[in-house]
C-alpha cells in the first residue's frame, strides 16, 4: 500500500474509532445512572421500574467486546504504516 493512500485509510479508521469511543462513553453513562437509580430504588424499598436494564447492559458488554475485537486491529495498522518504504527503480 501507497504511503498516502495508507494514511488516508487510518485517519479515517482512527476517526471512526474516536467517534466509537464517545459512543461506548455516553452507553456506559447512561448505564451507570440506570444502576445508580436501582440501587436507590433497592435500599429504600422501593419498586424498581426499569424492566429493560439487563438486557440493555447485555447488549452494551456484547458491544463493547466486539469493539475490543476493532480496537486490537489498530496497532497492526498503525505497524504497517511505520514500516520504511524501499523505493521502486524504474529502468
Amino acid at each position: 500500500m501507497d504511503l498516502v493512500p495508507g494514511l488516508k485509510q487510518l485517519e479515517g479508521t482512527l476517526s471512526l474509532t474516536a467517534d466509537r469511543i464517545g459512543v461506548v462513553k455516553a452507553k456506559m453513562e447512561d448505564i451507570l445512572f440506570r444502576a445508580q437509580k436501582i440501587a436507590s430504588a433497592a435500599k429504600n424499598n422501593m419498586k424498581d421500574t426499569d424492566s429493560m436494564f439487563g438486557w440493555d447492559l447485555n447488549n452494551y458488554r456484547r458491544d463493547l467486546r466486539t469493539f475490543g475485537m476493532e480496537l486490537a486491529a489498530l496497532p497492526t495498522a498503525l505497524g504497517s504504516m511505520e514500516k520504511p518504504r524501499r523505493p521502486t527503480r524504474t529502468p
